[in-house]
């Protein structure tokens, strides 16, 4: 399906240019964004390509069919994240057009344990990429949907016992370059982190974020001016 979304022109529009395409779960991180992952560019030839060598066809009303069943499932979206709703319902009809029946059910919170089909939610980019290890590795405490892969799961544990930078640089774009041919999440944007501050306030640097939503910024506080 990541061929079956232009990503480019949704965060223009919906995001109204606050963000860009994502394509890595450690794309903006210092020890991520192997362009080598990027291996899916909008093109809805390859799409219909790829699902009718799946052996999926399109019904009379345009959604693929296989064996009696259609392309059809749900994703959870948060009721009162709107932009996320929103977001949603942009998808949704991005796929219905290249034949997917993506269905938007309004929900208060996930229940991880009932078990879903998707959810549509956002996540920070880690600060170190070894927080990725929870949501990937087999069995990891995060990995609700139960992905599974050996080679992101001999990655992801040689990453977390590897010191060296330039090293784990290496193993985690390997890393990245697996998780792109087996992916777990259908990744969509980046979203920008905008700060704010009083006039006369300097020294104030967005470089470095330690924690979800963008939260962190003052991790040089020590550093900063305020002249009035």
């Amino acid at each position: 399906m990541n061929y079956a979304l232009n990503k480019e022109a949704i965060a223009k529009s919906v995001l109204n240019g606050q963000g860009f395409p994502a394509f890595s779960p450690i794309q903006m991180n210092a020890y991520g964004g192997n362009k080598a992952a990027d291996i899916y560019p909008y093109d809805l030839k390859k799409f219909a390509a790829e699902m009718e060598k799946l052996g999926w066809k399109k019904g009379k009303d345009g959604i693929y069919e296989r064996n009696g069943q259609k392309f059809s499932f749900t994703i959870q979206v948060r009721d009162y994240e709107e932009e996320r709703v929103d977001i949603a319902k942009v998808i949704a009809n991005e796929l219905k057009k290249a034949g997917v029946d993506m269905q938007i059910v309004l929900v208060t919170k996930f229940d991880w344990k009932a078990g879903y089909n998707g959810f549509l939610a956002g996540f920070a980019a880690e600060f170190d990429p070894d927080g990725v290890y929870k949501d990937f590795v087999t069995g990891a405490s995060d990995n609700t949907m139960a992905y599974s892969n050996p080679k992101v799961d001999e990655l992801l544990k040689k990453g977390r016992a590897t010191e060296d930078p330039a090293q784990r640089k290496a193993i985690y774009a390997q890393f990245e370059e697996a998780y792109a041919e087996r992916p777990g999440h259908l990744l969509f944007a980046y979203l920008n982190g905008n700060y704010v501050s009083i006039a006369g306030l300097e020294g104030l640097d967005a470089t470095r974020v330690l924690g979800h939503h963008a939260v962190g910024v003052m991790w040089n506080i020590e550093d900063w001016t305020l002249n009035r």
